[in-house]
């Protein structure tokens, strides 16, 4: 699961994943400045059958605008790696790069949030990945890419528009 939180009474972050009895975690944060926060977790082995997934955010006074991707993969057996970005380069919205991957078959899972937010996508996501289909507003585009060898993974978009501010993050999962 990929989530972006908007907040303009102070940061508003993902806290918590929960799917019933299974087991979520969050495998990587990142928050530049009060209004662009991303995260990415995992419920791992999940039962099955219908499932609510439920994340839950904290912080924030203002108001605040979440978006959630959720995907559902083959299994998956553990996280391999992760990284973020908050380096600002013209109009390009990075997710950041993995150190090498150690397994050859990764589900790799990336978001980028920018500011502006009135900017329009032009091209991306980039490596390969494919674009999940993303909400009706401009800020924040998320991206996966199955693996076959071990690598670095990275994304990126690039957006109309220099940026002011940006919050990336990518994650990398061992399939079975």
């Amino acid at each position: 699961m990929a989530t972006h939180s908007d907040s303009t009474g102070g940061s508003q972050v993902l806290s918590s994943i929960t799917e019933g009895a299974d087991t979520c975690a969050i495998d990587v944060s990142v928050s530049s400045g009060v209004e662009r926060n991303v995260a990415i977790g995992h419920c791992f082995n999940v039962t099955g059958g219908a499932t609510t997934v439920v994340a839950h955010f904290s912080g924030g006074t203002g108001s605040c605008v979440q978006y959630a991707y959720a995907t559902e993969t083959k299994p998956i057996t553990g996280l391999d790696q992760t990284a973020s970005n908050t380096t600002l380069s013209g109009a390009v919205c990075g997710a950041g790069t993995t150190p090498t991957t150690t397994n050859a078959n990764d589900y790799v899972l990336a978001m980028c949030a920018q500011d502006p937010d009135t900017t329009t996508l032009i091209s991306g996501p980039t490596n390969g990945f494919f674009e999940l289909a993303d909400p009706a507003v401009n800020e924040a585009t998320a991206a996966y890419f199955v693996t076959s060898t071990t690598g670095a993974q990275s994304t990126s978009w690039t957006r109309s528009a220099s940026l002011t501010t940006v919050s990336g993050a990518i994650a990398a999962y061992k399939l079975q």
